[in-house]
């Protein structure tokens, strides 16, 4: 699964430079350029995958075999295809979208709330599980139903604050 995000991560990262002020236009033009529209849409963009991961893991008794199998690859290609909207190393993001900066700016703004927000909830996940391991010792059935309560209310207040982030948030 590692390979595909890596896969699309790289082909969208490079396809990026020639179709994304195409792609970036385009979007911004069927949202009519509305800047609190295009922060969701980023939003939705880098943290929405991790949501659907979370809920998918959660229910993952009630899937289907068919949706269990072509859930993780549609997740790979869609966090990778955010690759997107990061500019060149030796590129700004205005020199990257050009006369669709206007339009990018909201949408990369979204998209690095979601994405920070996720990475902050996957790094105090860590964080919890190492501590909680060393204190304990060892982890029982009960210590991991009470984790699990304790990590999902962090996940949920981490996502919401980073959707609160990217819808009102003041951009750089």
């Amino acid at each position: 699964m590692a390979l595909v995000v890596v896969v699309v991560a790289v082909g969208c990262g490079l396809g990026g430079a020639v179709v994304g002020e195409s792609v970036v236009g385009a979007l911004g033009r069927a949202v009519d350029h509305r800047e609190l529209v295009l922060r969701a849409l980023g939003w939705c963009w880098g943290g929405l995958p991790y949501v659907v991961i979370t809920a998918a893991l959660v229910g993952r008794a009630k899937l289907t075999r068919n949706v269990k199998l072509a859930l993780p690859y549609l997740l790979a290609v869609w966090i990778g295809s955010a690759a997107l909207l990061i500019p060149g190393r030796y590129s700004t993001l205005e020199e990257r979208f050009g006369t669709a900066y206007p339009d990018a700016r909201p949408l990369s703004f979204g998209w690095a709330c979601g994405f920070l927000s996720t990475a902050a909830t996957v790094l105090l996940v860590a964080i919890a599980l190492i501590l909680f391991k060393k204190l304990l010792g060892s982890i029982t059935k009960r210590h991991l139903q009470t984790l699990n309560r304790v990590l999902t209310a962090i996940w949920v207040v981490l996502t919401a604050a980073g959707l609160v982030a990217a819808l009102i948030g003041p951009m750089p």
